[in-house]
C-alpha cells in the first residue's frame, strides 16, 4: 500500500495451461510416479480427453485467436483434426470406440446465442462432421458416451433462459431427437458421465448465483432422484469413475488449491461410501491444476 493510501502495488504470474500425465493405480488411489508433458503449454492447451487406452488424446489449442482441435498419438507427432476462426467448440469427447469425437460448436459472433449451436461429430479418419440437432433448437454440450456408442450424454437447454439439465441424443437417428432426462429450475447440471456399468450417471451442480460451490451427484442413467455424493460447500469437479465403478475421482479445492479427491462408490446401491479422500498434492510444489 502507498503512503497515502490511494495506490496497491502487486505482483501477477501468468502462464499456458498444458496438458499432463501421471501414472496412477485407480484402486489404491494414488499417483504411482512422476508426471510427464503431453503438450508444449506454449499456447492455452484445455479440455484433454484420452481414449480407453490411454494413448490416444484430443485436446484444444488456443492460437492466434482461433481454437484448433489436435489429436497425439504415441507413434505420430500431434496433428491438427480440426481448426477454423468461426466456432468455438467444448472439449471434445472420443467415442468408445475410438473413431469419433463429439462436442458442441457454435459461431464465434459475440452476438450469437448459446443455442445457435449445433452438437457434431467427427470422424477421425475421415475429418467428416455428422450434425445432430439444428442451429436454434437449443444447446446440448456433449460430456460422455453411450457404451455402445450409439447416444452421446450431455448438459442442455432448450432456451437461453433455461437451467442447464441432462439430456440423451441419439447418435444415429432424426436430427435434433434430444431427450431431457433431469432438470432443476435452482441449479445447473454439468460434467455429466455414465458409470462403466451404464446404470448411473454422475454429475455435478452449480447454483447459477454463486459459482463458488458445487456438489457432485449421481442420479439412475434412466432419470430419477438425485444421490449427493459430496455436500457443496466447496467447488468439486469433474467426476469421473475409476475403470471398476467403485470410486468417483474428482477435483476439488476444499483445502485450498485445486487437487483430485475420491469418494468411495457402491455401484450396485448407486451411494458413497465412507468419507472423501485427497489423491494428488499439487499444492505442495509448483504444478497447479488449471
Amino acid at each position: 500500500v502507498s503512503p497515502d493510501g490511494k495506490q496497491l502495488a502487486f505482483g501477477v504470474a501468468t502462464g499456458h495451461a498444458a496438458v499432463w500425465s501421471f501414472p496412477f493405480d485407480p484402486v489404491a488411489a494414488r499417483l504411482t510416479g512422476p508426471g510427464t508433458a503431453l503438450t508444449t503449454g506454449d499456447v492455452e492447451e484445455r479440455g484433454a480427453d484420452a481414449w480407453i487406452d490411454g494413448q490416444r488424446l484430443v485436446y484444444l489449442a488456443s492460437h492466434n485467436n482461433r481454437q484448433e482441435v489436435w489429436e497425439r498419438a504415441p507413434d505420430a507427432e500431434p496433428r491438427v483434426l480440426l481448426a477454423a476462426s468461426d466456432w468455438t467448440r467444448t472439449s471434445p469427447r472420443w467415442s468408445p470406440d475410438g473413431t469419433r469425437i463429439a462436442y458442441h460448436r457454435r459461431p464465434r459472433n459475440g452476438a450469437a446465442e448459446r443455442t445457435d449451436g449445433v452438437v457434431a461429430v467427427l470422424s477421425v479418419a475421415g475429418r467428416q462432421e455428422q450434425l445432430l440437432t439444428a442451429p436454434g433448437t437449443g444447446e446440448v454440450i456433449p460430456s460422455d458416451w453411450s457404451a455402445d456408442s450409439q447416444r452421446l450424454l450431455g448438459a442442455c437447454r432448450f432456451r437461453s433462459s433455461d437451467r442447464l439439465g441432462t439430456c440423451i441424443v441419439p447418435v444415429s437417428g432424426d436430427q435434433g431427437d434430444v431427450r431431457r432426462l433431469s432438470v432443476d429450475a435452482r441449479l445447473d447440471m454439468m460434467q455429466q458421465r455414465f458409470a462403466p456399468n451404464q446404470r448411473w450417471i454422475s454429475f455435478i451442480a452449480v447454483p447459477p448465483g454463486d459459482r463458488s460451490v458445487a456438489a457432485i451427484y449421481v442420479m439412475p442413467a434412466s432419470g430419477g432422484p438425485w444421490t449427493a455424493i459430496t455436500d457443496g460447500t466447496c467447488y468439486d469437479d469433474k467426476p469421473r469413475w475409476a475403470p471398476d465403478g467403485r470410486t468417483l475421482y474428482f477435483i476439488s479445492n476444499r483445502e485450498g488449491r485445486s487437487n483430485v479427491w475420491g469418494q468411495r462408490f457402491d455401484p450396485d446401491a448407486g451411494r458413497p461410501i465412507g468419507p472423501a479422500f485427497r489423491v494428488t498434492s499439487f499444492d505442495r510444489g509448483r504444478q497447479v491444476l488449471a
